[in-house]
Parts: C-alpha cells; structure tokens; sequence
C-alpha cells in the first residue's frame, strides 16, 4: 500500500471517528493498564502489562495484505522457568488488543466481515513474529474487537455475531458487552 492509498482509504471518516478513537484510545490506557491472558505453552492466566499502544496501526505480514488498525494496545509479561537440569530461561509473551472503532453501525455484517478479515491478518502478523523469534518460548498473540457507542441499537446484534462479544462506550468510560457464545 502506498502512502497516498493509506491516506484514500480514510479519508472519508468524519471528525465524528476521530474524536471516539481519541477517546476511546486514552479510556483505555487509563482503565486498562493490565489484562489478563493465556501465554502460548501455560495453563494458567497472567498479568500483561501495557507496554505501548497506537492509533492507526499498521501491520503488515510477509504474506496477505497490510492492514490499519484504528487502535493497537500492546502488553507483555515475563517469567522465569526453572528447567530440570537447573538452568533458567526468561519466557515471554506479548499480547496485542485491536480495537475497531464504530461511532454508527450501518451493518453489523460489515462490522463482523472487517473484525474478521482484521482478526485473519493479525492472527497471521502474530504467527510471524514468534516464528522470528529464536526462543519458542517468547510468542504473539491477538485479538480484535469492535468499539460501538453503548446506545447503539444494533449493539446487541454485533455482539451475538461476533464471537468475542464487544466493547461499549458511552462517552466516558468502556464497558464489555459479552456476545452470545459467552453468555
């Protein structure tokens, strides 16, 4: 993608996404400066902590097309493991939040069919990176999902469809909006 297909594809977004993906963005930060989640190779879940984040985020895997993300929030988490023959490795794990950001759903299809695609390409982005890692013990992992204003009538519809449910915002603070398979 080029410089100026990067800025054609967006610029018919109105003030209206930009001012929510702000603050949606610094919501986030502030509520959220850990999360918990699964390490590739453990059983249990632990604490990630919010490294750095990005608005407009590119990724870009070797194979398939690159990709904007409206929002990108990067944590990590570190352990020591103790081997039988008494050596000790640092493990490590990032885990990447995508969000999506929907002031209005004209589709929840649409909606479903841009996590989908998006979810597709960061799951190859994340196999990628662990695979250029030299220790099979430090990998990426990821998950995308959309942000939609709480009064949003097809909220619910979105949720349901989409397998990880959504995140609602209701101009100051974000809350978790379960989908049917969670419930």
């Amino acid at each position: 993608m080029t410089p100026s297909e990067a800025h054609d594809s967006a610029w018919k977004r109105d003030a209206g996404h930009d001012a929510m993906q702000l603050a949606v963005m610094r919501a986030w930060r502030d509520q959220f400066p850990t999360v918990l989640a699964i390490p590739t190779y453990q059983k249990e879940e632990r604490e990630h902590r919010l490294q750095s984040w990005s608005a407009e985020a590119m990724f870009e895997p070797r194979s398939g097309k690159a990709f904007f993300a409206d929002l990108a929030f990067f944590y990590r988490v570190e352990w020591q493991r103790e081997h039988a023959h008494g050596a000790v490795s640092v493990d490590a794990n990032t885990h990447v939040v995508v969000l999506e950001v929907k002031p209005v759903i004209h589709s929840a299809g649409a909606v479903i069919r841009q996590c989908r695609v998006a979810q597709s390409s960061l799951d190859k982005w994340c196999r990628q990176r662990s695979n250029d890692v030299a220790s099979a013990s430090i990998k990426t992992t990821g998950v995308v999902a959309p942000v939609v204003k709480a009064s949003d009538p097809l909220v619910r519809i979105v949720a349901d469809l989409w397998q990880w449910g959504v995140w609602t915002w209701d101009g100051e603070r974000l809350d978790w909006f379960a989908g049917a398979r969670m419930r």
